[in-house]
């Protein structure tokens, strides 16, 4: 087949942290959310609720909400990241066990950048951005190896991919600038 493009942005719309929070939920394991967030599942169950119901609400800051919006947004990442990274599988050769890597390989990204009121707002936005990071106990994946963490905090990734189209030592600039 063909090669994967080198660069490419991608946006997953059923990840989001309110309007599609519910479809987040039915992805992650919400047991594992809880146990991170030291909170209940059912304070789990019932901050996805009412985030749906009223996507204007906020966490208050130290609060068990504000840890579970954390993990949530964690897991989003995870998920995000995972879609998109290739898959090592096991391959048996006449010569032995082989691991064949199927997709895009994204162990030597230097960077992720996050963008987004649940990371940019957060207290705590790398440890939301970890959520990327590949993990030793799971080689399924083949994800960033050890990335810094960037934020986009004013929303001008996009603008920059299509100024860079036009002016792109423009584009860099105004990005290394911004983005931090």
């Amino acid at each position: 087949g063909l090669p994967e493009p080198y660069a490419k942005r991608t946006v997953e719309g059923d990840l989001g942290m309110r309007y599609s929070l519910s479809s987040l939920a039915d992805e992650l394991d919400l047991d594992a959310v809880a146990d991170a967030a030291a909170a209940g599942r059912d304070q789990v169950e019932a901050w996805v609720r009412l985030c749906t119901e009223h996507p204007d609400t906020l966490a208050e800051s130290g609060s068990v909400e504000q840890r579970i919006e954390e993990e949530l947004a964690r897991g989003a990442i995870r998920l995000a990241v995972e879609r998109h990274c290739g898959v090592y599988q096991t391959v048996y050769t006449p010569c032995g066990q082989l691991f064949a890597l199927t997709g895009k390989d994204l162990a030597d990204v230097a960077y992720v950048v996050g963008i987004g009121g649940a990371i940019i707002h957060s207290e705590h936005p790398d440890y939301i951005l970890e959520g990327s990071k590949a993990d030793a106990s799971d080689f399924t994946y083949a994800k960033p190896q050890h990335p810094s963490y960037k934020l986009d905090r004013r929303y001008i990734f996009a603008s920059m991919g299509l100024l860079s189209a036009v002016n792109p030592e423009l584009a860099l600039r105004i990005m290394k600038a911004e983005i931090i």
